[in-house]
């Protein structure tokens, strides 16, 4: 399995237009989370958010 190349800088990844974040569907925890992980690795929300959809996909996918 090939691993994407992580950037080193978060401007040159955006989120396609119809992936936007809407926080307001997330729960407390999940914010919390959202955020914690947007300072420690230094990428916007909408990008945690998109790798998160990303890994929840292919794991599912494993699973069957």
């Amino acid at each position: 399995m090939q691993h994407p190349k992580i950037p080193k800088k978060q401007e040159k990844i955006s989120p396609k237009k119809e992936e936007a974040l809407n926080e307001n569907s997330l729960s407390p925890r999940a914010k919390k989370l959202l955020n914690e992980l947007s300072l420690e690795l230094g990428l916007s929300k909408e990008i945690i958010a998109s790798l998160a959809k990303e890994l929840y996909r292919l794991c599912k996918q494993e699973g069957k």
